[in-house]
């Protein structure tokens, strides 16, 4: 694959990473996500208020996506590197930027490992990208003012299925069936056995405010139904079960 020349060549490529990053298509998402957990060299730029961080073997192809990532069995990170000193000049190991980066991991729900790969410090460029965010990562609403990035990880967390499983798990035992901890909506009551067991799951602590390292429990999860979901997450700061509880009284 041939390697970026330019700035723009560069910004068009950092446009589909924070596209894949905001897509509700879970695979491209994951995709993204392991890039950037996984990266050694990265190019830091500055969008929507926030310091984010591109891995340069993905980046530094011309028009790279996943599938042209994927089917080249000779990317390597020496060579998208080349490229982008030839933009940029050349990487270099930085203890700020590097816990910046685990920052904005943290934002994503990525728990980064120590190192990059193979051990290898993480290193990093600086680039102006001159806009001031990408019209994919537009904030919609007052719930995550950090914007879609963060909006998508939050929301793939609460549709964890291992978590919400174990969640459900244990309020059966404790209960005996399934319904909203705020309403106390029983989906099977309404709906029969189409609704046995059903429920959405609210993950009481934002990403963007949890540690890298932070490991999620199931006293952070709260049962709710649709309705109640919604009004705890309407804006920021979020409503707790119990204040949720006084607004229905």
């Amino acid at each position: 694959m041939e390697t970026i020349n330019s700035l723009d060549e560069l910004r068009n490529n950092l446009r589909t990473i924070e596209d894949y990053l905001t897509s509700d298509d879970i695979g491209e998402a994951k995709f993204a996500e392991d890039l950037i957990r996984r990266g050694t060299c990265f190019v830091a730029y500055k969008a929507g208020n926030q310091l984010r961080f591109a891995p340069s073997r993905f980046i530094g192809y011309l028009n790279n996506s996943v599938t042209e990532h994927l089917d080249n069995p000779t990317k390597h990170g020496n060579v998208t590197n080349r490229a982008i000193r030839q933009l940029l000049g050349h990487e270099q190991p930085n203890k700020k930027l590097d816990e910046d980066y685990r920052k904005y991991c943290s934002t994503l729900g990525i728990n980064p490992p120590i190192t990059g790969a193979f051990g290898n410090q993480r290193k990093f460029w600086t680039a102006e990208i001159g806009i001031t965010d990408f019209a994919e990562n537009i904030e919609m609403d007052d719930e995550f003012p950090e914007g879609k990035l963060v909006e998508r990880s939050h929301r793939r967390r609460e549709r964890n299925k291992k978590i919400t499983e174990l969640k459900k798990m244990e309020f059966l035992k404790t209960h005996g069936k399934i319904f909203c901890e705020v309403c106390g909506f029983d989906f099977q009551d309404k709906y029969g056995e189409r609704g046995a067991n059903f429920c959405e799951v609210h993950h009481t602590i934002p990403v963007s405010e949890m540690h890298p390292s932070h490991k999620t429990s199931i006293d952070e999860l709260v049962i709710v139904c649709a309705n109640c979901h919604r009004m705890i997450h309407r804006e920021r700061p979020w409503l707790s079960t119990s204040q949720l509880k006084k607004v229905l009284k």
